[in-house]
């Protein structure tokens, strides 16, 4: 069984801890206001969910392929 909470405590707060696309969003929001900058901001929250998908998927697909190395992936990840 795939650990869904630990996936979403990282997704949470990878997404709210400022990064580039916090800081772009920010910025965005202040040359343009809130409303004409949504179009920009639907697009980060595309990309970072396309993104952490992709990741989950493959992350799944290795863990189920090569069992083997799951300890290695763990301290990889952890690094």
């Amino acid at each position: 069984m795939f650990p869904w909470f630990s996936f979403l405590t990282y997704a949470v707060i990878t997404a709210v801890t400022p990064g580039p696309n916090n800081m772009m969003s920010m910025t965005q929001a202040g040359r343009l206001g809130i409303r004409r900058s949504f179009s920009f901001n639907l697009g980060i929250w595309t990309g970072f969910t396309v993104v952490m998908a992709l990741c989950t998927a493959l992350e799944s697909t290795l863990h189920a392929i090569l069992p083997v190395i799951r300890v290695l992936m763990l301290f990889v990840g952890a690094g």
